[in-house]
């Protein structure tokens, strides 16, 4: 089980998936916003990155916020495709699901085809992402694993 205390949040992880640690987030998360958590596979080859950011929204926020983050998705590398773009809704909340593949690099310069589930709600005012990211040539072995890991996303009541 990994668990975000900030957002009250736990999901259960892939069984083999372990944390990483800073350098592997480095190489994994060439972005200007990467999650502050991730945990992955041995290989790490696929990846699971969460966190609950500084950006502000609200629940009634997610509809008009989805154009936006769609349009910044599609910056993020070549070969940009929509797998799945909606708004879902998991454990009675709403969330912003997006499912996209495109090319990137592998952190070491080399090109590889990525697959990606992005999810995002709102959470004590703030945005919480969990993203799922694996190779495309490792997500038909995942996907099962990675959908059982995404309803299994819950908050913890107090």
């Amino acid at each position: 089980m990994v668990s975000l205390a900030e957002a009250e949040l736990s999901f259960d992880a892939p069984p083999g998936f372990s944390a990483l640690n800073a350098e592997e987030m480095r190489l994994i998360y060439q972005t200007s916003q990467p999650p502050k958590y991730a945990v992955g596979n041995e290989a790490r080859t696929t990846t699971i990155g969460y966190d609950l950011a500084q950006a502000a929204i609200r629940v009634d926020q997610l509809k008009e916020a989805k154009p936006a983050i769609e349009s910044q998705l599609e910056r993020t590398g070549t070969g940009f495709v929509w797998k799945q773009r909606e708004i879902i809704t998991l454990q009675g909340q709403p969330w912003i699901s997006l499912e996209c593949t495109f090319h990137g690099s592998d952190g070491e310069g080399i090109d590889i085809e990525f697959h990606d589930i992005l999810l995002m709600t709102a959470r004590h005012g703030r945005l919480l992402r969990i993203s799922f990211n694996s190779t495309q040539e490792e997500f038909p072995n995942v996907e099962k694993a990675l959908r059982k890991t995404i309803q299994s996303i819950r908050f913890n009541r107090k």
